[in-house]
């Protein structure tokens, strides 16, 4: 455990002082072009700026992605469980569950103009 400890840190600033002294600095065509999303950059920028429904996507796909996760051992090992862990579970499913119905209510979802 002492040498993981000591070796990965080692090992993550070495690759990042390496892409430092090696990574191409300059612009080139590909990376002022415009991305897949199909937004172009700004002048003398590679960021542009994205809509908040990009990320509010992306926080539902990973709460989402998490509670399947956290869902699959519990369907493994179901039939080896108390009523306690059960209870836990569907608890846990009911949070998630009120919390997509209040997203849905509340239009965090909807992307149509109004």
């Amino acid at each position: 455990m002492i040498i993981a400890v000591a070796f990965f840190p080692a090992l993550a600033g070495g690759l990042i002082l390496l892409n430092w002294l090696f990574a191409p600095v300059a612009l080139d065509a590909e990376k002022s072009s415009g991305y897949e999303c199909g937004f172009l950059p700004i002048e003398g920028q590679t960021r542009g700026s994205f809509p908040v429904a990009f990320y509010l996507v992306g926080l539902l796909f990973m709460i989402f992605d998490l509670e399947i996760l956290l869902v699959y051992p519990f369907c493994a090992s179901m039939s080896t469980m108390d009523y306690g862990a059960v209870a836990g579970v569907v608890a846990f499913l009911a949070i998630l569950g009120f919390g997509l119905v209040y997203e849905i209510r509340s239009g965090a979802i909807n992307f149509t103009e109004s």
